[in-house]
């Protein structure tokens, strides 16, 4: 019998009269083959025994010739050649400069006074002492707030 890994519920399911019949089959086309083989060594064997061409006439030889339309020459040396090449020393090369891009467009020039530019210090004090007003104002307010609602929590 034969086993089968995996799943079987596709598999078609033959009857006993159905598989008698695939046996039967499968001997008679084995014969088949058997009978065949066995004619093709007979006509082989028979091809053996006959000789396709005559016995050479006696003082000549049969050799192999080549008959192909281009004749080449057969032998069993390889053609050899020895050729050989030699390289330059490798020279020291200078390092490679490092890389500049070239000018594009014109230049110009501006001349800067003292007193010109942003001054930060002069400039910021104002916005400063602002921040620094509203800041401590607000504190102030939170303190008072606080020591309100402490007396009232106290009474």
């Amino acid at each position: 019998k034969r086993v089968i890994k995996g799943n079987t519920y596709a598999a078609q399911v033959l009857p006993l009269s159905a598989q008698m019949e695939l046996q039967m089959a499968e001997k008679e086309s084995e014969r088949q083959k058997k009978r065949i083989a066995a004619e093709q060594r007979r006509k082989k064997q028979a091809e053996q025994k006959r000789s396709l061409t005559p016995e050479p006439v006696e003082g000549r030889r049969h050799i192999d010739i080549q008959t192909e339309l281009y004749l080449e020459e057969l032998t069993d040396a390889v053609q050899e050649s020895a050729v050989e090449t030699q390289t330059d020393p490798m020279l020291d090369r200078p390092p490679t400069p490092k890389f500049v891009p070239s000018k594009s467009g014109k230049d110009a020039e501006c001349q800067i006074e003292d007193g010109d530019l942003f001054d930060f210090d002069f400039e910021v004090q104002p916005i400063l002492e602002v921040i620094v007003g509203k800041t401590l104002e607000q504190a102030m307010l939170e303190v008072c707030v606080f020591r309100g609602k402490k007396k009232i929590f106290l009474k």
